[in-house]
């Protein structure tokens, strides 16, 4: 099994907290490396804060069940999986300069179908324009709420603790955002109709409920349809389903500097 130090690891974005099938709360975690390109880390516990714009180093090895290109995870990650967080190391964070200088230097795609051609599974790229945001209902909601109470002491869930662990499926809706990219878009409909997974979305509606203020409001705070910011979209695939691409991040930033 391949094994390697990751040392320049910039986050780009985790999911919201899923439930792998022996029960771990995990989340996926997203990034790029100078060295290696695109990176997924997946999984990594609900105390691993690998917090977005963050440098970090860290052990990894190839997991056999994810022949993607992008996905390592994190060295004895089922072994040490309540301690694995101690193996994720800080080394720096992004200023505001870096964070676009980053962004306007990794490739971009022109639509989802060059990722899916060129057969990645991570990719940025430029959405041209936000047709609707909007919700459907989950299929597979589970309103039961796991057990087991988590500590934190840094991150977005610093406020909350200890909580209850909330996973995608125990809320009811999915959010979903129609968009065009820059194109020439492959699909026959023209545009791309996106399931944001962001683990800052999830967290609003975990600290704030689902109501219909609540709902509206969480597009307001993106600024998704705000023109005076520039928008990155970090979208992803599914290791099972490797034409369905998710919204992971949306990198956003008021338009100060020249890109």
């Amino acid at each position: 099994m391949e094994e390697r130090i990751l040392k320049d690891l910039i986050v780009l974005g985790r999911a919201a907290p899923d439930e792998m099938k022996d029960g771990r709360q995990a989340v996926c975690v997203g990034g790029w490396s100078d060295e290696l390109g695109f990176i997924r880390l997946y999984p990594a516990n609900i105390h691993t804060t690998l917090n977005r714009w963050k440098i970090i180093e860290v052990p990894v090895e190839r997991n056999p069940k994810d022949v993607r290109e992008e996905s390592w995870k994190i060295e004895g990650s089922k072994m040490d999986w309540s301690q694995i967080h101690h193996k994720v190391t800080t080394v720096g964070e992004l200023t505001r300069t870096e964070k676009i200088e980053l962004l306007n230097k990794i490739p971009k795609v022109n639509c989802i179908e060059d990722l899916n051609d060129s057969q990645k599974s991570l990719g940025i790229i430029i959405p041209k324009e936000i047709i609707s945001c909007e919700y459907e209902e989950r299929k597979k909601y589970d309103p039961r709420i796991q057990t087991k109470l988590y500590m934190f002491t840094e991150g977005p869930m610093l406020k909350d603790n200890p909580f209850l662990v909330k996973t995608k499926k125990n809320y009811p809706m999915i959010p979903i955002i129609k968009w065009k990219c820059p194109g020439p878009c492959k699909l026959k409909q023209g545009y791309h109709k996106s399931q944001v997974i962001m683990l800052e979305v999830y967290e609003w509606f975990r600290k704030h409920g689902v109501s219909e203020e609540t709902k509206r409001k969480l597009w307001d705070n993106l600024r998704i349809c705000d023109d005076e910011y520039d928008k990155w979209f970090f979208v992803g695939n599914q290791n099972n389903y490797r034409r369905s691409f998710l919204l992971i991040s949306i990198l956003r930033f008021k338009r100060k500097l020249k890109r």
